[in-house]
């Protein structure tokens, strides 16, 4: 029981001293946020089966810089006035739909 305890502390304080990283260099704050997760078939096909359409994908790296490993991949879909953004990470097994907006807006022109 020990062990769990340790590993738990230990994963606690890595997961600190990165956002104490990010924190002191952007001005920013981790944050609990609701997601809703589960397999990545599951998800995709439940967003799709909901008439949502893929739009893009993008990868977060390591350390925020453009060599850095890949350490989630980002996915947005949408469909009339509405996005959904997940997240999966490498070694996970689940994707997790971030959001669901509603409104959408589009302040920039794609053609530029």
């Amino acid at each position: 029981m020990n062990f769990i305890y340790s590993l738990i502390l230990l994963l606690g304080v890595s997961s600190i001293s990165t956002a104490e990283e990010y924190t002191n260099n952007f001005n920013l704050a981790p944050s609990e946020m609701p997601v809703l997760c589960g397999h990545p078939d599951y998800v995709h096909k439940f967003i799709i089966g909901k008439g949502f359409e893929l739009e893009n994908a993008s990868l977060g790296r390591a350390g925020a810089k453009p060599d850095g490993e890949p350490v989630m991949m980002i996915t947005t879909y949408s469909k009339d006035d509405q996005m959904i953004g997940t997240v999966d990470i490498p070694t996970g097994d689940s994707t997790c739909i971030m959001y669901h907006t509603f409104d959408r807006t589009e302040l920039k022109n794609r053609s530029q």
